[in-house]
């Protein structure tokens, strides 16, 4: 073989190598994401912005998305492409081409923010609901002789 065939023959053989150890670290990584987050009970829907391509005629941007959502009962980070919340495709992020998954890694950080964020907004609004609705239901419960 020629000097420079065999060299890009060696470089593709190190760099595939290289590129599928960083996929197979990226999945494990995602799967102990998913894994850390489901025994945590969490299960808010969030999304970050990952890539905006302007339609060339246009239309709408094509968007795609990192998040976490629920997908087949069951909460997952999940890749969406599309225009809009209406128009556009939602899968598993270990369903994406590799191009997708080495895109979308970086933002796994601002994903991770934006859920403890949501969550604690959550919390927030859910421990508010429970003092109000306890403020309007126990006066009427007391006066009826109930129990507390």
């Amino acid at each position: 073989m020629s000097d420079p065939l065999k060299q890009s023959v060696d470089r593709i053989t190190s760099f595939a190598t290289t590129l599928n150890k960083a996929s197979d670290s990226l999945i494990c990584v995602i799967k102990d994401l998913e894994d850390f987050l489901a025994q945590n009970g969490v299960g808010v829907s969030t999304y970050v912005e990952i890539k905006r391509s302007p339609d060339i005629f246009d239309g709408p941007d094509d968007i795609t998305s990192v998040g976490y959502d629920r997908w087949e009962g069951k909460f997952r980070i999940v890749v969406w492409e599309g225009t809009d919340q209406s128009a556009g495709t939602c899968k598993p992020w270990g369903e994406c081409d590799r191009a997708t998954k080495l895109l979308s890694a970086s933002f796994l950080p601002q994903l991770l923010k934006r859920i403890a964020d949501d969550l604690e907004q959550d919390a927030k609004s859910a421990m508010d609901a429970a003092e109000q609705v306890a403020k309007a239901i126990e006066p009427a419960l007391k006066s009826k002789g109930g129990k507390k």
